[in-house]
């Protein structure tokens, strides 16, 4: 299904969000063996943030890959550090950029507009040997690109028209990041308390042995 392999991409589209409350799963049936695979993606997803600050983006199975996302937010809250917060929101954003890099630019219009409410449109023109594919308007660019310290991303090193900022489809699909880490990141922000059942609480107990591990070295503070 199209569908569910495009929410299994990306987490924040709302076709997603509908797809999973629809789904409605209880925690004792996510601990049975059906949903192993699933719990298991889960916490890789936060491991890997943890580790290595980037969610994998190879999509083997759909189903799996959709289901993970939620279990995934769960296991953060539950963790309740801020510092995981932040590490997972990142995660989860690359993740998506590297995705997003290998669309064109109808798609990432089309996210652009109806998952984020940018203000962007598509009008091509070459500037200094590259094509920009889209217009953003001003304000979105400078809400978006203001934690951006590369010289490229200063609005006086951009092309302007209009109240339009040229930029590539690569270059949107990055601002598109930060809009998913904070996504991501509003959802992981309340912190969760409640028991779980055996195969889950495992899991867990994973995730916060490799996070003690990697805390140090990763900034957190002990």
């Amino acid at each position: 299904m199209l569908a569910e392999r495009e929410a299994a991409k990306y987490p924040f589209l709302k076709e997603g969000l509908i797809l999973l409350e629809g789904l409605n799963f209880g925690l004792e049936e996510l601990a049975g063996p059906a949903f192993s695979k699933v719990v298991d993606r889960a916490k890789d997803r936060v491991i890997e943030a943890i580790v290595s600050g980037e969610a994998s983006s190879n999509i083997v199975d759909p189903q799996t890959e959709l289901l993970s996302y939620p279990i995934a937010v769960m296991y953060v809250t539950l963790v309740s550090e801020q510092f995981l917060n932040r590490r997972f929101s990142l995660s989860e954003a690359v993740r998506a950029y590297s995705l997003l890099q290998k669309e064109d630019e109808v798609r990432i219009l089309d996210i652009a507009i109806n998952e984020f409410d940018w203000d962007i449109k598509e009008d091509i023109e070459t500037i200094d040997g590259d094509v920009m594919n889209l217009k953003l308007s001003f304000s979105d660019y400078l809400r978006l690109a203001a934690g951006f310290h590369e010289p490229k991303w200063k609005l006086v090193n951009r092309k302007m028209e209009n109240g339009y900022v040229a930029l590539t489809d690569k270059e949107s699909a990055r601002l598109m990041q930060v809009e998913v880490e904070k996504w991501v990141n509003e959802r992981v922000a309340t912190p969760s308390d409640f028991p779980l059942p055996l195969p889950l609480q495992t899991r867990l107990d994973e995730i916060r042995k490799v996070f003690e591990e990697n805390r140090s070295k990763l900034g957190g503070s002990a």
